[in-house]
């Protein structure tokens, strides 16, 4: 039996080998292709007419319908279908994704009646899952860029259903469980959030229907916080394994899914870029770094511990050879390391008045710099602690702060691609996300 995919594009597709996979399962030889085209018409009538089955992906899903003599009550109510089969010169259609969808969600014991559900998105996926979700008794709310999407989706649910769903259009981001349905954080795209994470982060459970890179920047963060999320690698075998039930009658059982999913090779999130981060003495470059370096997947290299590990502490050098001494080893450092990728570099404070240096990462589109900016009273109070050992502040700690802050404050401003200010004493948790959220645009 043959079978495949149409859609466009399929350039990343794993559908072939997914499938593949679950044949070799139950020793099936049987065959799956991809077949990318800009025309359905054509393929329709030259290709998928003479093979057994196929699934359908994006742009076809909807219009792939008029060619079908029969489609399930899946297909009807969310007026798309991913799944065709042959059977004596008939074609008829059916939904896998609603099957991928909630067998995922049951694998985390998510139960959707009565929840506060947010659906991010207006695309075939958001509208599934929107329908489910109050099928199953869920309290949904939908947002996206295209607001009139998100309208014919409310009304086609009212028609279909009898339900109400709201269009969220507030910054109360009080729910139980928040569905991503939209593109944002896909690959290469990673470093891409939906939304503020900061604004959802006390949602308990996310789950992101993106599936490269294999957690994405959103499920990362959630996990991070403390919370359960899961990426759509699942639905999407299980998508596949509920098709082949409709190709020719082939049931697969948890284990042989999770067999699957194992094999598939989804990337790691990595972002193929260095982030630095500058900012005065007290900042938490170091704290902060260590966090963000968790959340990227970095390696997190910190230029003051590198210097003390090959030249002593730090408060001696200053002592025995002088500041000049001391900023020529730091840039010494920093330039050996930013000959490698995928590193959180912390910074000195005072690498900022190295110009040379600084000109250099910030004409390197490989670099993002990162400024980290409390308010003057917080720095304060930090560089004030009796166990800080900053050899620059010894004595009027208040003066030399500020006297260091008017030199350096246009510099960071100058080279730094984004800056987050903190206007009070926080969690680095806290901190951290409002990184994020800084680096992605927000």
């Amino acid at each position: 039996m043959n079978f495949g995919l149409i859609g466009n594009p399929l350039t990343h597709s794993l559908s072939k080998l997914i499938h593949t996979e679950l044949f070799k399962l139950k020793n099936m030889d049987y065959t799956y292709e991809l077949y990318q085209t800009d025309d359905l018409n054509f393929t329709f009538d030259n290709v998928l007419s003479r093979i057994d089955g196929f699934n359908v992906t994006i742009p076809y899903k909807t219009d792939i319908i008029k060619y079908l003599n029969y489609t399930d009550k899946k297909v009807k109510l969310y007026n798309a279908c991913n799944t065709v089969v042959k059977k004596n010169k008939n074609f008829y259609g059916y939904n896998t994704d609603v099957d991928g969808f909630l067998s995922s969600l049951n694998s985390d014991n998510i139960n959707l009646a009565n929840k506060k559900i947010l659906i991010l998105g207006s695309g075939g996926v958001s509208r599934m899952m929107a329908f489910e979700s109050v099928i199953k008794g869920g309290l949904v709310y939908i947002t996206s860029r295209n607001f009139q999407k998100c309208q014919n989706i409310k009304e086609e649910i009212f028609e279909k259903l009898g339900k109400e769903i709201q269009i969220f259009d507030s910054n109360n981001y009080d729910f139980d469980i928040l569905l991503n349905g939209t593109p944002c954080g896909m690959y290469p795209n990673v470093l891409s959030l939906p939304v503020s994470f900061e604004k959802i982060m006390d949602i308990p459970y996310i789950f992101d229907t993106i599936y490269n890179p294999s957690k994405t920047l959103l499920t990362r963060l959630c996990e991070y916080n403390g919370h359960l999320s899961q990426n759509g690698i699942n639905m999407l075998v299980k998508q596949a394994a509920a098709a082949q039930s409709y190709f020719c009658g082939i049931k697969y059982s948890d284990e042989e899914i999770k067999k699957v999913v194992s094999k598939i090779a989804v990337p790691d999130f990595s972002i193929d870029k260095n982030i630095i981060i500058i900012g005065s003495p007290g900042c938490g470059k170091t704290f902060i770094g260590r966090e963000l370096a968790k959340i990227l997947n970095l390696k997190f290299y910190d230029t003051d511990a590198e210097i003390e590990r090959k030249y002593g502490d730090i408060s001696n050098i200053f002592i025995n050879h002088g500041e000049a001494y001391f900023r020529s080893i730091e840039s010494e450092i920093l330039n050996n390391c930013l000959n490698t990728k995928n590193l959180l570099i912390s910074t000195g404070g005072g690498m900022v008045e190295n110009t040379d240096v600084m000109d250099k990462i910030h004409n390197d589109a490989n670099n993002i710099v990162l400024f980290i900016n409390p308010q003057f009273d917080i720095l304060l109070k930090r560089v004030n602690n009796k166990n800080s050992n900053r050899p620059l502040l010894v004595g009027d700690a208040k003066k030399k702060l500020s006297d260091i802050l008017k030199r350096r404050i246009p510099l960071y401003n100058k080279y730094s691609d984004f800056t987050v200010d903190l206007k009070k004493e926080e969690c680095k948790t806290i901190t951290a996300i409002k990184c994020i959220d800084k680096l992605c645009g927000f």
